[in-house]
């Protein structure tokens, strides 16, 4: 179990209250606590995160963290969205 199930864990059973991730609100496996767990999404304006990739100035491998980043960008689960550039 990761630590974000142990969060919903603690929520479920009445002892907490948190904010998780959208990505970590439903786990990928059915569980017997799910239904007590109550999911309130933020009013509008609803907070944003960003996810940064960062590596070594001299990382030989520069092409390969560059199709990495394409590959996340290119795939991002739903409800998510690639930032609008400046």
């Amino acid at each position: 179990m990761t630590c974000l199930g142990i969060l919903r864990q603690m929520v479920a059973v009445g002892i907490d209250l948190t904010l998780l991730p959208e990505l970590a609100i439903r786990p990928s496996q059915p569980t017997t606590y799910q239904h007590l767990i109550e999911i309130r999404p933020f009013a509008p304006p609803t907070p944003t995160r960003g996810i940064g990739l960062a590596w070594r100035r001299n990382f030989p491998r520069r092409a390969a963290i560059e199709r990495l980043a394409e590959a996340i960008q290119n795939h991002l689960p739903p409800g998510l969205t690639r930032p609008v550039p400046a």
